[in-house]
């Protein structure tokens, strides 16, 4: 559903997609690819939410020239090989990518399209990792996969009218809202299955 959302969204945007920030993306996933194919571990769903939830709040302690910038090719490929990382071994990347990606100057137009392809390309990496490499891949409902598929693409779309209408700030104080939000509920959440010893 993800890889078919993300797809789509890339598909509307098209015109708007920052290739430069796709390839140092790209290059990231494959370094991250590499390393985790050799190690092949997979945490526990505590320290995952917990992986997940520290991200954004260790981002916005970062010195400034660390700072997310997506028209760096040096940071794309670090905060890539960050954001494949989690996805590899939580299999979402969290809020990192949208971090990352709202640390430039870009209009909100170009963030989702370039954001998307980012995560189109990550999404097909994870979904190669746990089918072959680490073999944890489930039988597929080819029904329920159409269904849910059509319904990516039409939040997608009817989503496209909410972009459109907000303005770049709105956006940008929504979208960090939420990376607050999600961040702090992966890391409550993941410490209490830790402490409740549910962690598995």
């Amino acid at each position: 559903m993800r890889l078919a959302s993300n797809g789509w969204r890339a598909i509307l945007w098209w015109h708007y997609v920052r290739w430069s920030t796709v390839l140092s993306h790209i290059v990231g996933c494959m370094i991250a690819l590499a390393v985790w194919s050799y190690f092949k571990y997979v945490p526990d769903v505590a320290t995952a939410l917990i992986f997940l939830g520290l991200t954004p709040f260790i981002v916005k302690a970062l010195p400034s020239n660390l700072k997310p910038n997506p028209h760096s090719p040096r940071q794309g490929v670090l905060y890539s090989i960050g954001c494949m990382s989690l996805m590899l071994l939580t299999r979402v990347a969290g809020p990192l990518l949208d971090s990352f990606f709202l640390g430039g100057d870009m209009d909100r137009r170009r963030i989702i399209a370039s954001k998307g392809m980012c995560q189109l390309f990550g999404h097909g990496v994870k979904l190669a990792y746990f089918g072959a490499i680490i073999d944890q891949s489930a039988q597929i409902d080819y029904s329920l996969a159409a269904i849910a598929v059509g319904a990516a693409m039409l939040g997608t779309m009817l989503a496209k009218q909410f972009l459109e209408a907000m303005s770049d700030a709105q956006f940008r104080t929504w979208a960090n809202s939420l990376i607050v939000a999600i961040g702090s509920y992966y890391l409550v959440y993941g410490s209490y299955l830790m402490l409740s010893g549910s962690a598995a």
